[in-house]
């Protein structure tokens, strides 16, 4: 099994390579960017630069990009015939609306491309799964909070897809589409901001799912690490 990295950051060296190299079938990691790391730390890993990548028409069983989020849809234009399937980290796009002629929607329904949200696959969500579909909740609380980090990082830049719903806010945003069953009406969402800051820096949402479940999200990049899921039911 061979893979192509696409993004040589931080995320990439200092946890999505170490991991994969855990995974014995895969032969051969070949990572491209436009930094390239001239010395490799593993002879199953190498590094490119993405226009010398792009030229040798190569084909890969996994593409993975690991880059900003308002790179995302761009790099997957670039790499979607040489790549059997295709990984992107967090979020799938900064835009709702593209003018680059691909369709997400029918590129996500026909499994030729994934958002990796990992926790849908995490023993204790599918544990907390079991005990919503088993138990009468009437309310869901979740609040996922980080402190800020360099002003630097891409999450603090609008044009390179940064803020808080987008890093922090897809977690408890997501959580909806995990526990609804038939139909989910939003109530309010709030997106939180600052004079010094460009981006959003949290924000709050108020879902009702299937009729009778009160679901209340809450996320924020700059405060106090939290990271909770609270249920009630409907005797207390």
């Amino acid at each position: 099994m061979n893979v192509l990295v696409i993004g040589n950051g931080l995320h990439t060296n200092k946890r999505i390579i170490p991991a994969l190299l855990k995974i014995l079938s895969i032969k051969k990691i070949t990572v491209a960017s436009r930094n390239i790391q001239k010395k490799s730390i593993n002879d199953r890993v190498e590094f490119e630069s993405i226009e010398d990548f792009l030229g040798k028409n190569k084909t890969y069983d996994l593409g993975l990009i690991v880059t900003p989020p308002s790179s995302h849809i761009e790099l997957y234009s670039k790499i979607k015939n040489c790549c059997n399937r295709v990984l992107i980290e967090k979020p799938l796009s900064d835009k709702l609306n593209l003018d680059i002629g691909i369709n997400l929607y029918d590129l996500v329904n026909n499994g030729k491309i994934y958002e990796s949200l990992m926790y849908f696959h995490h023993p204790v969500w599918l544990e907390v799964k079991n005990i919503i579909s088993e138990f009468d909740i009437v309310k869901i609380k979740t609040e996922f909070s980080v402190p800020h980090t360099n002003l630097d990082n891409f999450r603090y830049s609008k044009i390179l897809g940064g803020g808080s719903l987008l890093d922090q806010g897809i977690y408890p945003v997501s959580l909806v589409s995990q526990i609804v069953k038939e139909e989910y009406e939003i109530k309010r969402i709030k997106l939180l901001h600052e004079d010094d800051y460009e981006v959003d820096l949290g924000g709050e949402i108020e879902v009702l799912v299937d009729k009778k479940i009160k679901f209340v999200g809450i996320w924020k990049l700059g405060g106090e690490y939290k990271n909770y899921l609270k249920l009630i039911t409907s005797s207390g």
